[in-house]
């Protein structure tokens, strides 16, 4: 029998392969350490009070809460009509969060307009220099 010899592209892939077990081993750890994503009890601002009460302990939505469209045809107003046959109560967007969220897009929109003005205006001034020199 003849000694087992491999050649310069079997040995590339034969490293190649180790590689990327040890990438996997070392994913599955790091996954194993991850925690779920919780939000802070510190952190209390409206929108956030309001989204914890809506939000289920667990993490998990009941099955029946909503509805997957299927392919093909279907009626949206037999969905339409068992959602208003629950109480408004229900509803995952509430009024205050809406309003809260509103807010926070408003304040958002002026941080904008501000910062765009001060770059604007610091472009300006380099062009104002660029033209005396």
């Amino acid at each position: 029998m003849q000694p087992l010899c491999l050649n310069k592209n079997e040995e590339v892939i034969s490293s190649h392969n180790v590689r990327n077990l040890e990438k996997g081993n070392k994913r599955k750890n790091i996954g194993k350490r991850l925690e779920s994503l919780r939000i802070p009890s510190n952190v209390e601002s409206p929108a956030i009070a309001s989204l914890r009460k809506w939000l289920p302990v667990d993490g998990i939505y009941s099955p029946g809460s909503y509805v997957t469209p299927k392919f093909g045809s279907y009626s949206s107003t037999n969905i339409r009509n068992e959602n208003e046959e629950e109480s408004i109560d229900d509803s995952i967007f509430s009024p205050e969060l809406v309003s809260a969220f509103e807010q926070c897009m408003q304040k958002l929109e002026a941080e904008e307009e501000n910062i765009l003005k001060q770059i604007l205006e610091n472009v300006e001034e380099e062009i104002d220099e660029g033209m005396k020199n």
